[in-house]
C-alpha cells in the first residue's frame, strides 16, 4: 500500500469517526430534549388533569424540537461535512490533538537557552565560586 492510499484511508477513516461523533451527539442532545419536553408536559398534565390543549401543544412542542435538533445538529453540519470533506475539522482536530496521530515536534523553548562550549584552559562552572548556582 502506498503513502498516498494510506493517506486517503486514514483520512476516510476520519471522516467516518466525525460523521459518528455528529450523530452521536445530536442524538443524545435530542433525547435530553425530547425528555425534558415529555417531563414537563407530564407534570403540567397531571396537574390539569391531562387537558386536551396542553397535551396538544406538548405534542407540537415536541415534534418542533425534535425536528429542529435533527436538522441543525445532524443534518446541517452532516451536510457542511460532505461538502468541504472535513477539511476544516481534520485540521483543527488534526495530529497531537487525539491519541492514536501523529505526534506534533516540540517547540523550542525561548527560556531554555544553552551555554557556549568552553575554552580550553578555562575554569569550569565548579571551579568558579561565582558561578557555582550554575552547576
Amino acid at each position: 500500500m502506498s503513502a498516498q492510499s494510506q493517506l486517503e484511508a486514514y483520512l476516510r477513516e476520519f471522516r467516518e469517526r466525525l460523521k459518528r461523533l455528529i450523530v452521536a451527539r445530536g442524538a443524545a442532545v435530542l433525547a435530553v430534549a425530547a425528555l425534558a419536553i415529555s417531563l414537563v408536559a407530564v407534570y403540567f398534565g397531571i396537574r390539569q388533569a391531562f387537558a386536551p390543549g396542553l397535551i396538544i401543544t406538548a405534542r407540537i412542542l415536541l415534534l418542533v424540537v425534535i425536528a429542529g435538533c435533527a436538522a441543525g445538529l445532524i443534518y446541517w453540519p452532516i451536510t457542511v461535512l460532505r461538502r468541504s470533506r472535513g477539511v476544516a475539522e481534520i485540521e483543527r482536530r488534526g495530529a497531537g490533538s487525539q491519541p492514536g496521530n501523529l505526534p506534533r515536534r516540540p517547540r523550542p523553548s525561548s527560556t531554555s537557552q544553552t551555554l557556549p562550549p568552553a575554552l580550553p584552559g578555562a575554569a569550569s562552572a565548579s571551579s568558579c565560586s561565582a558561578c557555582r548556582f550554575m552547576a
